[in-house]
């Protein structure tokens, strides 16, 4: 496999189906239920699991990690990838069925919720690729006054979207574009801050053209994090916290989702900047790992995590 295929940009690897099929998906679990789901997207998900090898390769290498990690008890092998294709058609699934209205506050468990609502100050939630975050989006819709602002990178996350709105019209979600941080887009994120709402932005995933990261142990090898997130709670000087979903093991709910704390804000001179970015991505990736040691399925990062490539700036 050549440096130049394993530094392939999450952006152009194809992360879902088009909307006809996930619509016909979609109406074969109305019929069916998830039995006749599977029974329809068992044989697809093998041929794409076996055509795309770059894909296969990813999903080993983050499986490797985890399992030297020590959260996964049995040696992952290439075949063992197949049922990490499987978790993910899965939470595809729920991420659809939670746009329809089809689950229930009961089906999400929220840790941390009543501190994060103590402070009435709005804030920046740092989230991952993991779990059923479209579930707690949903939810939050229904539930609270303070409205939740997603912000993305990508037209194949407004496309994604726009399927979840096609699902259910009544579905009000907002999205931001923030592929830079121009002074127009500052000025409309502080207002949102200064009304007490908060900004959803991954952590987990460097956007296009950045060169901006911070490395912290991950899974028993450094990696690089977006340093996205922690620049716009400081420019913003508003609090940083986690928000990670993952599947629950236990009780009785499908999902968990986790707020936890990063930094309050304070002035953050050139002198300590690097060590503030440093401190706080390493805070993230250990939030990470927790999740993940109770879930280790349920990281959907189809790309090469740990060697995106060089020349990149840390700060």
């Amino acid at each position: 496999m050549s440096h130049r295929a394993s530094a392939e940009h999450w952006s152009s690897i194809t992360e879902t189906t088009a909307v006809t099929g996930i619509r016909l998906l979609y109406f074969f679990y109305r019929i069916g239920g998830r039995p006749l789901f599977w029974l329809s997207v068992w044989p697809v998900l093998v041929v794409y699991w076996a055509i795309l090898p770059d894909m296969r390769r990813v999903s080993l290498g983050y499986l490797r990690h985890a399992y030297a990690a020590g959260l996964l008890k049995t040696k992952p092998t290439v075949f063992t990838t197949l049922r990490h294709f499987f978790r993910f058609a899965d939470t595809l699934l729920d991420k659809l069925l939670a746009a329809g209205n089809q689950f229930k506050d009961k089906d999400l468990h929220v840790v941390g919720r009543e501190a994060l609502f103590a402070d009435h100050r709005g804030a920046v939630l740092v989230t991952s690729h993991m779990g059923c975050l479209e579930l707690c989006q949903v939810i939050a819709e229904k539930k609270m006054v303070r409205q939740l602002h997603i912000l993305t990178h990508t037209k194949m996350s407004r496309r994604f979207m726009r399927i979840l709105t096609k699902l259910n019209p009544s579905l009000e979600l907002s999205h931001i574009e923030v592929s830079s941080l121009t002074p127009a887009t500052l000025v409309l994120l502080s207002e949102k801050i200064a009304a007490g709402d908060f900004l959803v932005i991954v952590g987990d995933r460097t956007p296009i053209g950045s060169d901006s990261v911070s490395y912290a142990e991950f899974l028993g090898e450094e990696a690089p994090f977006p340093n996205g997130f922690i620049l716009l709670a400081t420019l913003l000087q508003c609090p940083l916290w986690s928000m990670i979903c993952r599947r629950e093991t236990e009780g009785d709910a499908r999902y968990r989702v986790t707020f936890s704390p990063l930094w309050e804000p304070r002035p953050v001179t050139r002198k300590v900047r690097a060590a503030h970015f440093a401190f706080i991505t390493q805070a993230f990736a250990d939030k990470l790992t927790e999740e993940l040691s109770a879930s280790p399925w349920d990281w959907f990062n189809f790309f090469d995590f740990w060697h995106q490539g060089t020349g990149r700036k840390e700060h």
